[in-house]
């Protein structure tokens, strides 16, 4: 349960009506967490969450990303907006502050991209390219789910952290499909 752990969350405002309680991202660990930051003005706000968690190995950053969707404030929303507008925008602020990452760093949460791409344009896909830059590699690229749709959601690591195991979580219960996302989860360690 989320009380048994702890917990950093983005600002509740994400750029649509806000709904009490609701948040894009939200961190959990079952390790204290402390250096929150949400980010600078540069990436919308309530999409951006980052903390150090104390594991036992030592203290590691980890950042949780919701960056927009392709039609972010297209056709709902502010309306003002073209096509893959602010997702692109976001991955030029998450590059900025990925230059720094070059240690111990996790970057979890939704890319609303396929990884390897299948149907978005070039510049978004040179644009989350350059986001990670050669600090971080997707260590979820090419995940599936059993129906073989491409995951949107997914995990970066710098070098010095492996991922020892991914396993998908149910994306159904009784029947009723829990989200348009499937869920997975990962073991990491620190490359010795």
């Amino acid at each position: 349960s989320l009380s048994s752990g702890y917990v950093a969350e983005a600002a509740e405002d994400y750029g649509y009506p806000v709904i009490e309680g609701r948040r894009k991202v939200s961190l959990w660990s079952r390790w204290p967490l402390h250096s929150i930051d949400h980010g600078p003005a540069a990436l919308p706000p309530g999409r951006y969450v980052s903390a150090t968690a104390e594991t036992p190995l030592g203290a590691v950053k980890v950042v949780g990303v919701c960056i927009p969707w392709r039609d972010a404030h297209v056709r709902t929303g502010r309306r003002d907006r073209q096509p893959w507008q602010d997702h692109i925008a976001y991955l030029h602020g998450l590059r900025e502050l990925a230059k720094g990452w070059e240690a111990r760093t996790m970057v979890i949460g939704d890319f609303n991209q396929r990884v390897p791409p299948r149907s978005q344009p070039e510049r978004a896909v040179d644009a989350l390219r350059k986001a990670m830059g050669s600090n971080l590699r997707i260590a979820t690229e090419g995940l599936c789910d059993e129906t073989g749709s491409a995951a949107i959601d997914h995990l970066a690591l710098t070098s010095d952290l492996i991922v020892d195991g991914i396993s998908l979580l149910p994306s159904t219960e009784d029947g009723r499909k829990l989200s348009d996302h499937f869920g997975w989860a990962a073991s990491t360690s620190i490359r010795s």
